[in-house]
């Protein structure tokens, strides 16, 4: 069965931990990971675990920013990009722009998408900001929150295809 149009999940105890383990887990040798300048603390931190090299921060929100830091990777057959954005931003409130969606699919990127401060808050089912664009999740959308906040519980939550999952689990 599917959780919110994702193929498979992980339960996690806090989101703040489940950046960290994911974003340290999933960036491997020669990947490159483009994070927004306003991403959560905790994905700032799980930064510090990679190499300088393997970390691009663009610009809040740009999408012309992130595509020109993208096109200007000298990529080999191995490399593999990683977008992180939050769906709303914590500190300011605003939305994620629908683009990055098309910017991770037009490179063929992963896309981690911190869904913390949306689910519960935006779109029509109150799911966050894949139910707000109506985007129906593809292999390489990965969705993480939290099941405090709006869901007035704790622990928090990885959403992805059962490859990532099985990939995080172990």
């Amino acid at each position: 069965k599917l959780v919110n149009d994702f193929e498979d999940a992980i339960i996690v105890g806090n989101g703040f931990m489940a950046n960290i383990a994911m974003i340290e887990a999933l960036v491997r040798k020669g990947d490159v990971l483009f994070i927004d300048e306003e991403y959560h603390a905790s994905g700032m931190l799980a930064t510090k675990l990679l190499k300088d090299s393997q970390v691009i921060i663009f610009k809040h929100n740009d999408t012309e920013d992130l595509k020109e830091k993208i096109s200007t990777i000298k990529t080999k057959k191995s490399t593999r990009f990683i977008i992180a954005i939050e769906g709303v931003y914590s500190m300011e409130g605003d939305i994620a722009p629908k683009e990055i969606f098309d910017i991770a699919d037009q490179f063929n990127a992963l896309l981690i998408v911190d869904e913390a401060h949306s689910s519960g808050v935006i779109g029509d089912k109150l799911l966050g900001i894949f139910d707000y664009y109506n985007i129906k999740p593809k292999e390489n959308h990965i969705k993480m929150g939290t099941l405090g906040k709006a869901y007035g519980s704790f622990g928090a939550y990885i959403l992805a295809s059962n490859k990532i999952i099985e990939f995080l689990t172990n």
